[in-house]
């Protein structure tokens, strides 16, 4: 019932903060649902509503999502680790809904590989001309 409520918030606000676990456990439910919708028919839609129980994010995940992911195979949601609760000291994330072409997420992991690979670079000449 938890996952159903943050599926149902997750496809109506496109981005939630919850706890690292719950993100991980919520990615493959919503991204299910996401090709469910891209199907179209009538049975997706039925599963679609039995699971969520409100008819407001189904009718966005039929109106909406088909055409902003119809490019994208897979890879609907995003998990970003931001930061650790101060009261019990869980990891909180916020997981969202890719709202960008497949080229420019392409590009930006591409250039952050590079960044990677160029401080790595540099750690090691730096490294090797202090010896």
């Amino acid at each position: 019932s938890m996952l159903r409520t943050m599926a149902g918030q997750l496809i109506m606000h496109d981005s939630i903060k919850t706890t690292l676990p719950k993100a991980k456990e919520l990615r493959p439910i919503v991204e299910r649902l996401i090709t469910h919708a891209k199907s179209g028919n009538l049975l997706s839609r039925r599963k679609a509503l039995d699971f969520l129980r409100t008819n407001e994010p189904v009718q966005r995940l039929w109106e909406v999502m088909p055409s902003r992911y119809e490019d994208r195979n897979g890879g609907y949601c995003r998990i970003t680790q931001l930061y650790n609760r101060v009261g019990d000291d869980a990891p909180i994330a916020r997981i969202e809904l890719i709202d960008e072409p497949v080229e420019t997420s392409r590009a930006r992991k591409a250039a952050k590989n590079f960044l990677i690979k160029e401080r790595l670079q540099w750690k090691k000449e730096y490294y090797y001309k202090q010896r």
